[in-house]
């Protein structure tokens, strides 16, 4: 009787060092897989102290057509060709070649080029999907502190995106200036 009486102990404190284990083990991975609330809103996720050091983009809105983009990348634009060094004639057809990223192909872009005293010839706009801006130097007509590109000179070509022309700096500037000789 006393060994069927310790047998039965033995097989209840089995039993019970099981049942613990199971339920330490069952909290453990309930606390590992836990998923926590959906926020409602991008200003939730941002406000959150877990992700102070990382925040999702806000959507742009275009604000002519109210077009709402997610943007996963950061908008950037870079120039490729007339990107510095080149010796330009005047009578030649030369083409401002560039890659984006992070923007949409409708995007307007403007296009100048700047002097070393930063006196600029803004010549005109395309969208981001054209990628180059093809021009002949002596028929360049400017708007801005510069007429026209006869007079030649050293220029460093600018891109800027329409849209983050408020100082958010989505644009890019030659390396280096390009020389434009004169007739």
């Amino acid at each position: 009787m006393k060994n069927k009486k310790n047998s039965t102990i033995i097989v209840l404190s089995i039993i019970i060092v099981f049942v613990l284990l199971a339920a330490v083990g069952w909290m453990y991975f309930k606390q590992s897989t836990q998923i926590n609330e959906v926020p409602n809103s991008l200003s939730e996720v941002n406000n959150q102290e877990e992700s102070s050091n990382f925040k999702i983009a806000e959507p742009i809105v275009d604000q002519m057509t109210g077009t709402v983009t997610n943007r996963g990348a950061t908008p950037s634009i870079t120039i490729t060709s007339l990107n510095g060094g080149e010796m330009l004639n005047q009578n030649t057809s030369y083409t401002l070649t560039w890659n984006y990223s992070g923007l949409n192909n409708s995007d307007s872009i403007t296009i100048g080029f700047r002097t070393p005293n930063e006196n600029v010839c803004w010549v005109g706009k395309t969208v981001a999907s054209d990628k180059r801006y093809s021009f002949i130097p002596n028929q360049v007509k400017c708007d801005g502190s510069i007429s026209d590109l006869k007079s030649g000179g050293q220029f460093r070509a600018q891109l800027i995106v329409d849209k983050y022309a408020d100082g958010r700096g989505v644009a890019d500037t030659s390396d280096s200036y390009f020389t434009i000789k004169t007739q």
